[in-house]
């Protein structure tokens, strides 16, 4: 109106009505014929649907489950309205308490200071989840089936109609078979259930902390207060909780070993430690997890600017470069990715259409460097970096991927395309940053 334009806010109610748009719309796709009276119940797809995804991953919840939470969540005169029936009391306690677990883990997100716990439960989730889905229902169920043009009733160019062609349907497209394969990787899987143990490890210890006896927060007849002395004991009896069954000295001997045999015989154990002890589990335990390092990066008096330049390309790094733990110091940076030479980058550079300059004698031009970082990823569809690095001594180009200070999402999944794109047979590595 003359002349301005007034911009306003969406309604949050409106943003929130987008659901009920698509369950309308279900509705309206699966409602009879005749529409039901206002007192009768609803004969739509809403039972037809909690059948569908019982007993399905990642929960595997039953029906009577699935019945209990969406009567929980929609309330009981909407759920006789649906036609949703009663369940037992015993199921709806199991749902709630189910409900409970579920929310323990980001209400305890928000009180623990260390932001390590979050980032690595939401990691193992953010894989672990899809791993489960494929490895149960396979690939077929958990992804769309690209097929080729071929329709029903389809002609070939000499005007003939393929009847069994018609009565399949459209051919799967190539390479949908082997796609739909699910491999199985039971060494990252141990890793991936390793992890997760060691996330509910912290997350019980830190909960039963306060109900622990007095050794736990005393350590060296000195109060040790908060998170940090919590994070100190945590990490202390995840160590521990590996090796209850091992006698202390042949705990030192063989390090990390997969035990468990609960909490009360946890805190049984620890009592029988001596502060000495405890002193010595702790400081065992940090040598093991740097005794993977390299020499030349492994924490030391005698550790050096020089001496970390010499570290060679490492296939794969400990968890101490990735997130380190209370007491312990901050990992250099790392970053995974493949060395590459300046004239392969004048060469990618080239074969992208650069005319420019390539000084190939004197390592490359700005230009060709540009125009092959342009290059890589329009190719590979996704984005790089280019960095310098050390190893062996001497200053590398990298393509960089990601680094151990973050962790990039889909990282191996660009790396399997960089592979293809550079022609490499062997994976990407870790190298130390310039400048460490």
């Amino acid at each position: 109106m003359g002349g301005s334009t007034t911009t306003r806010a969406i309604l949050p109610q409106c943003r929130r009505a987008h659901p009920r748009y698509l369950v309308s719309t279900v509705f309206q796709l699966f409602a009879p014929s005749s529409p039901p009276s206002s007192t009768s119940p609803v004969t739509g797809p809403t039972l037809p649907i909690l059948h569908t995804v019982s007993h399905r991953p990642p929960s595997n919840a039953s029906f009577a489950h699935n019945v209990a939470l969406t009567r929980h969540l929609l309330g009981n005169a909407l759920s006789e309205r649906l036609g949703l029936p009663q369940v037992s009391l015993y199921t709806y306690l199991r749902m709630r308490a189910a409900l409970l677990v579920q929310a323990a883990f980001p209400w305890f997100g928000q009180l623990y200071p260390r932001a390590g716990w979050a980032a690595k439960r939401r990691a193992l989730l953010r894989e672990g989840i899809p791993r489960s889905l494929r490895w149960q229902l396979g690939m077929r169920r958990v992804s769309f089936r690209p097929r080729t043009e071929a329709a029903h009733g389809a002609k070939t160019s000499e005007g003939e109609t393929h009847g069994e062609v018609a009565d399949e349907g459209a051919e799967l497209a190539p390479g949908v078979k082997e796609a739909e394969c699910v491999s199985p990787d039971p060494a990252r899987a141990k890793v991936l259930v390793r992890a997760w143990r060691e996330v509910l490890v912290e997350m019980f210890t830190l909960s039963l902390a306060p109900f622990s006896p007095s050794w736990v927060i005393e350590i060296n007849a000195q109060p040790l207060l908060g998170s940090f002395a919590l994070g100190v004991v945590t990490e202390l009896l995840v160590y521990l909780s590996r090796n209850l069954r091992m006698p202390f000295d042949k705990q030192l001997e063989y390090g990390i070993r997969a035990a468990g045999k609960g909490w009360p015989e946890l805190l049984t154990y620890m009592k029988k430690l001596s502060k000495e002890d405890l002193v010595k589990v702790n400081k065992r335990m940090y040598e093991m997890r740097i005794e993977e390092l390299p020499e030349s990066i492994r924490p030391s008096s005698s550790q050096s600017y020089m001496k970390a330049m010499e570290t060679p390309a490492i296939d794969v790094i400990p968890e101490i470069m990735v997130e380190s733990i209370a007491l312990e110091p901050l990992p250099p940076i790392m970053r995974w990715g493949y060395a590459i030479k300046a004239s392969e980058l004048m060469d990618i550079a080239v074969e992208s259409g650069y005319d420019g300059p390539t000084f190939r004698d004197s390592g490359g031009s700005i230009g060709g460097r540009l125009a092959a970082l342009a290059c890589i990823p329009d190719t590979i569809d996704d984005d790089i970096d280019l960095s310098l690095v050390h190893c062996e001594g001497d200053l590398t180009l990298l393509i960089c991927i990601c680094t151990n200070r973050d962790l990039r999402k889909g990282a191996r999944r660009i790396s399997k395309k960089l592979k293809e794109f550079l022609k490499r047979t062997e994976d990407p590595k870790w190298y130390i940053n310039e400048g460490v």
